[in-house]
C-alpha cells in the first residue's frame, strides 16, 4: 500500500486526506452562508436605524449594501490566508 508523501515527510493517511477534503467542503459551504449573512444582518440594521431615526427606506438598502461588502471583504481576506498557507 503506497502513501502519498507531503512535503514535510510524514505519511499522508487516508483520514488525514479525508479530513483536509471535509475542511475544504466546509469552507466552501461558509462562504455563501457569511455573504447572506452579512447582507441580511446589513439589511435588518439599516430598517431598525430607519425606526429609530426615523428615515426614508435609503437607510435599509444603504445597510444591505454596507453589510454586503464588509462580507464580501471578509470573504476575500480569508481566501487571502488560506492561499498562503493552504496547510491550515
Amino acid at each position: 500500500m503506497s502513501q502519498k508523501r507531503p512535503s514535510h515527510g510524514l505519511p499522508q493517511t487516508r483520514l488525514a486526506r479525508r479530513a483536509k477534503a471535509t475542511q475544504q467542503i466546509s469552507a466552501g459551504a461558509m462562504i455563501p452562508s457569511m455573504i447572506l449573512v452579512g447582507l441580511v444582518g446589513g439589511y435588518f440594521l439599516g430598517v431598525w436605524l430607519e425606526g429609530r431615526l426615523g428615515g426614508a427606506p435609503w437607510v435599509g438598502l444603504g445597510g444591505l449594501v454596507v453589510g454586503g461588502a464588509a462580507s464580501v471583504r471578509k470573504v476575500i481576506q480569508i481566501l487571502r490566508v488560506q492561499r498562503r498557507d493552504p496547510d491550515e
